[in-house]
């Protein structure tokens, strides 16, 4: 091997080293921004692109394959590291600019857990069924109900004696659910 090979193959080796180290960088930018500065990978893409310009220009002979096997390898590694380092940063913009801007088709917010209340959302449902059944209009909203009957079952359930139970009645004079203790 000539000494142009091994100079060649020796850059190779560096260059190979300073892509992985380039990745590091990469990485610890994307984790911290305020303590790492930003990687300059597209200069060192440059440098490789330029050096491969340049092995290919000198003549090996043919019986030197090593050289261009390295060379291969080294191009095929920065191609799969150029190709995950912008997947990277793309994705970090999207997720910056997602936790900048909500997006306008979002659902309304849910109410918070102690708003909502499995016992409100089955009692509801089942005085729309008797207004319906009634044609008459809601005359509650969910929130009323809530205010007004959660109270009542709170009490209701302190107070409850072996072999008694809660249940919703449907009072027509009044048009609303009620609570009542019975026996079971």
């Amino acid at each position: 091997m000539d000494i142009d090979a091994q100079t060649t193959i020796q850059a190779l080796k560096t260059y190979k080293a300073q892509i992985t180290e380039m990745d590091r960088k990469v990485q610890l930018f994307l984790s911290d921004r305020q303590r790492h500065p930003y990687p300059k990978y597209q200069e060192l893409i440059d440098e490789i692109r330029r050096f491969e310009n340049g092995v290919y220009r000198i003549k090996f002979g043919f019986q030197n394959t090593e050289v261009h096997m390295r060379l291969d390898s080294l191009m095929h590694s920065l191609l799969v590291y150029e190709q995950a380092w912008k997947r990277l940063f793309e994705r970090d913009l999207e997720n910056y600019q997602k936790g900048r801007s909500p997006s306008l088709d979002s659902a309304p917010p849910e109410p918070p857990a102690e708003e909502r209340h499995p016992l409100i959302d089955k009692v509801y449902a089942f005085a729309r069924k008797k207004w319906a059944e009634s044609g008459i209009e809601e005359i509650e909203s969910r929130e009323a109900l809530a205010k007004r009957l959660l109270p009542e079952y709170q009490s209701a359930r302190k107070s409850l004696k072996e072999g008694e139970r809660i249940s919703v009645v449907y009072d027509p004079g009044s048009r609303r659910v009620k609570l009542t203790v019975k026996k079971s």
